[in-house]
């Protein structure tokens, strides 16, 4: 909203200060980045990669849950038929395993995040490349992000092309998940 704020004083700015065939030689284009960054190839194949590793996750993280219930179930079972000292050892080498899966989950999620965050500035620095090769071939002086805009003739829209460019560019972003 900020940003919003402070490019809508500063096109008036240059609207009401700049000299009128100024304006005219200026060549702005807008690029809905938003877009490109959800529906190019690349950010689908990171999103298919996303999809499938929270799977595998999910069924690891399901089959150790299973086992740990199983455990406790046994372990409660054969409490009465324990020594106390026998039970709390028991007890708590569950509840180290407990500890260890669920630490275990947060690695494989912060793995994933930063895997993520990763992939994704990779396809940014993509996604920037090509909107500069298009505004260097068609002689942009100014290129918009679509959310800074609130409203603009449709011809000022180079998102497509960004797209096709994008896409010709890379349509895969391998998702480097470095889990400890």
């Amino acid at each position: 909203m900020k940003t919003l704020s402070i490019l809508i004083v500063a096109l008036l700015l240059l609207s009401f200060s700049a000299p009128v065939q100024a304006q005219e030689s200026t060549s702005i284009a807008v690029v809905d980045v938003q877009k490109l960054l959800t529906e190019s190839k690349a950010a689908k194949d990171i999103q298919k990669q996303l999809k499938k590793y929270r799977e595998k996750f999910m069924e690891h993280l399901s089959k150790e849950e299973q086992a740990l219930k199983k455990t406790e179930k046994d372990l409660i079972e054969k409490k009465a038929d324990m020594a106390p000292e026998d039970f709390a050892k028991e007890r708590k080498a569950f509840e180290e395993k407990f500890l260890e899966t669920r630490r275990f989950a947060q690695k494989q999620k912060r793995a994933l995040d930063e895997a993520t965050v990763k992939a994704m500035a990779n396809l940014e620095a993509e996604l920037y490349k090509a909107v500069q090769s298009i505004a260097d071939d068609k002689g942009y002086d100014l290129i918009i992000s679509r959310q800074n805009v609130v409203l603009g003739a449709k011809a000022l829209d180079i998102s497509e092309d960004a797209m096709s460019k994008l896409n010709d560019a890379i349509s895969k972003i391998e998702l480097d998940v470095k889990a400890e």
